[in-house]
């Protein structure tokens, strides 16, 4: 359930940045996140011995993803009442 709040936040994120590069990172962001969902997805029919080596792909793309989130707010991309708007935590 919290995977998919983030993921509804990011997707609202992403909708209000700026289009020309700054929307590269969006793909970016966006790639690196179903790329994550997959994974999540994936924990459940796997065998127990591959879910370690799942969890630790699923831990590097979402801090991945928080790089980007730092990017993006860093560069002023998107203003900070946007970027607050929804916090998923």
């Amino acid at each position: 359930m919290k995977n998919k709040k983030y993921i509804e936040y990011i997707l609202g994120i992403i909708v209000k940045l700026v289009q020309t590069e700054k929307s590269n990172i969006g793909n970016e962001y966006k790639a690196s996140m179903y790329k994550m969902l997959r994974d999540i997805m994936c924990l459940s029919k796997i065998e127990q011995s591959q879910c370690m080596y799942i969890l630790n792909k699923i831990d590097s793309e979402s801090n991945t993803q928080r790089i980007y989130q730092r990017i993006i707010k860093n560069n002023k991309w998107i203003d900070e009442r946007k970027f607050k708007i929804g916090d998923y935590t």
